[in-house]
């Protein structure tokens, strides 16, 4: 039975969830020992699951929380055994784009003009073959999903507008590693037609699957979870703000489009003359869960339950959200009515909107109100409050300034690795190093990560002690006069190289201070006692000058990866959380080299190309990891 639960409080979906999973364990449709199998939008909304089912239960156990794709391609597996599929789908976006890097010194024709504009453009040849194959294959990706029609028929040779992503699709399906697998839409078509023939099936099937707070699903999984809805449970959780069908209400500027199209010859009336406003939060905000309502109100033979919650009070947020409830604007529906202005008490502060300069007074404003919050509401918690933003690293280090943790305890989730880790910001300046000047600054910067710190011995006095050097011996950038003029296209000048500032430093602690110049060199002090720090400072810029040499050639992926171990070697000593974030970095490197295998992309990859994919992904945000904690 496929069953449609609609709410406009998540909290009450929830409470209908665990009451049925609850009917489902105690009536023997789901086993003592069998995982809950719940589809959610992301792994955030899964544990906030689990922790209200332990809030209401006394324990959360045995759930498996999982994405909509990673379900449909685990029900591929289970009940399409004949097509031997992997863990991992061959048409990933990512196995796509290192195949299309592969076809695309063979896109010389005209229908390829547009493509090969691109690749010949300025920058690293490569990376800009590595961007171009991403979003191609991202676009192909969307197609097997979204329009497996098409795909189905470019397999077999139909025509299409897009030829030259036609003529690309068909060079791909032709790659020796792709040539027999089957994708998306062909497994789509199977799956479909082994769910209407079949009336047993395997062990591996959930039996019951619940849908939790998605806010859209591409029609193909919708349709697979129909179609598998005949043999098994499928319970859809869909947060739904109005109680009454909102389908054919549209946008002012929407509306105003229409309105042009009449006025410019459109003489018969169509559906769309008929659509309302209705309210203007709703319709506005509310595009893509309109079209996701629609699709599920198509749905044959759905069991519906609604449990709607009248939002009581009169605060300004209350009004809103009746509204929306119950689709009018100022209590009125209608798109020629002037609702009355709502009578909301003076100090109601259930909406707000603060006009501040900059991030920091942004999280300052912020702070205060929490405070007032809390001082209001004796009841309320911290595990109570989330704060939402476009992009929360832009505001970390804001945040870390402004809220003590002893009297707000907080946590900052949905950062990317490389966002909030000084390891992995350090190993991208180290990998940056071809392209670097090679300023006394970096070289600072560098010394000053605590794992760098630890690798070399150095200690904070020492470390101020370099800083003293530096000033002293006029160190300023690059390596010496050789690389100097090689990589800049200056003069042969040894004068402010980390050469010319070592020279002096070295004469200082070899020569006594009255001896003057030596041999065209001016000695800087160094007293015996600090021959340690020294000979450290000379190893560090003798091991930056060897790996910013290695670095500087392409490699296959293979020799990309024995390189970065010894450099994580040469320069880290992690402890703690820092060594989960070389273990990340080598398990990428592990992952690059079997891509590049599987793929059969076999070229010298480019430093750039290397640095670019390892920045990429470092800043894919890890939800999993932390999330309401």
């Amino acid at each position: 039975m496929f069953q449609l639960v609609s709410s406009n409080s998540m909290e009450r979906l929830a409470d209908a969830f665990i009451s049925r999973a609850g009917d489902a364990v105690q009536g023997g449709d789901l086993g003592p020992f069998e995982s809950q199998t719940v589809v959610v939008q992301s792994f955030g909304m899964g544990q906030w699951l689990k922790i209200r089912q332990a809030e209401r239960l006394g324990i959360a156990a045995n759930m498996d929380c999982i994405l909509p794709a990673n379900l449909i391609w685990r029900l591929y597996q289970t009940l399409l055994p004949e097509f031997d599929l992997p863990t991992e789908s061959p048409f990933s976006i990512e196995r796509l784009t290192w195949h299309l890097m592969k076809r695309f010194p063979e896109c010389q024709d005209e229908q390829f003009n547009a493509v090969r504009q691109f690749l010949d453009g300025p920058g690293d040849t490569q990376v800009r073959a590595y961007q171009l194959g991403e979003k191609i294959g991202t676009l192909f990706d969307q197609y097997l999903i979204y329009r497996p029609a098409w795909m189905n028929g470019w397999d077999e040779g139909a025509d299409s507008p897009d030829s030259w992503q036609r003529t690309l699709w068909q060079m791909l399906i032709n790659e020796p590693a792709l040539r027999d697998r089957n994708h998306r839409a062909r497994l789509h078509a199977a799956l479909l037609e082994r769910l209407a023939r079949d009336d047993q099936l395997p062990a591996g099937v959930p039996r019951h699957i619940s849908v939790m707070g998605l806010s859209t699903l591409p029609p193909i999984h919708l349709e697979a979870l129909q179609a598998l809805s005949r043999h098994v449970d499928v319970d859809l959780y869909f947060l739904n703000p109005c109680q009454h069908y909102w389908g054919d209400i549209v946008s002012q500027k929407d509306r105003a489009r229409r309105s042009i199209r009449a006025e410019l010859g459109k003489s018969e009336l169509s559906d769309e003359d008929y659509l309302e406003i209705g309210n203007p939060l709703l319709s506005s905000w509310g595009k893509q869960g309109r079209e996701f309502l629609e699709l599920l109100l198509e749905t044959e033979g759905a069991a519906e339950a609604e449990f709607f919650e009248d939002p009581e009070g009169g605060r300004m947020l209350d009004v809103v959200k009746r509204d929306i409830l119950e689709l009018t604007y100022g209590g009125v529906f209608g798109e020629e009515t002037t609702p009355d202005r709502a009578q909301v008490d003076a100090d109601d502060l259930s909406i707000q909107i603060h006009v501040c300069h900059s991030k920091l007074r942004e999280v300052e404003v912020l702070y205060d109100q929490l405070l007032k919050l809390f001082q209001r509401n004796p009841g309320l918690r911290p595990a109570d409050v989330i704060v939402m933003t476009p992009d929360v690293a832009d505001y970390a280090p804001f945040i870390e300034s402004v809220f003590p943790k002893s009297k707000l305890p907080y946590s900052i989730t949905d950062r990317a690795p490389g966002e909030k880790s000084p390891v992995l910001v350090a190993l991208s300046t180290l990998l940056a190093l071809p392209d670097l000047r090679v300023t006394s600054t970096e070289i600072m910067d560098l010394l000053e990560v605590p794992t760098i710190a630890r690798r070399f011995g150095l200690e904070d006095r020492d470390l101020q002690l370099i800083t003293r050097w530096i000033k002293q011996s006029g160190i300023r950038w690059e390596i010496d006069e050789s690389t100097r003029a090689d990589r800049w296209q200056v003069p042969r000048e040894r004068v402010n190289t980390w050469r010319f500032g070592l020279d002096r430093l070295l004469l200082g602690f070899a020569m006594e201070k009255s001896d003057g110049i030596f041999d065209g060199i001016l000695p800087t002090d160094v007293e015996s006692q600090e021959a340690g720090v020294l000979a450290t400072l000379c190893q560090v810029i003798d091991t930056i000058a060897h790996f910013r040499s290695e670095l500087s050639r392409p490699r296959p992926a293979a020799e990309w990866r024995e390189l970065l171990l010894n450099l994580l070697d040469a320069f880290f000593d992690p402890k703690g959380e820092e060594e989960l974030d070389l273990v990340a970095v080598r398990e990428l490197m592990i992952r690059l080299e079997e891509e590049t295998t599987l793929t059969g992309f076999g070229e010298p990859l480019s430093p750039k190309l290397l640095g670019y994919w390892l920045d990429q992904q470092l800043s894919i945000s890890q939800q999993s990891r932390g999330f309401i904690s």
